[in-house]
């Protein structure tokens, strides 16, 4: 996963929305979305919840 995707994707985990993430990051909302489908392909999950706790696991070395 690319640096871009994995900070959308931590962003995603501390905001609410794609909006949110975009805002802080000056980016659209497109722009996030597609990051995180790159993400999720990545990480071998569908939706945001699993995501994060993929993520989560990986950082924490229990995959």
């Amino acid at each position: 996963m690319d640096g871009e995707s994995e900070r959308v994707l931590e962003l995603i985990g501390e905001v609410a929305s794609s909006a949110d993430a975009a805002t802080s990051l000056g980016v659209g909302v497109r722009t996030i979305d597609k990051h995180l489908q790159h993400a999720f392909a990545k990480l071998g999950v569908e939706n945001r919840s699993r995501a994060a706790a993929r993520a989560w696991e990986l950082a924490d070395g229990s995959a």
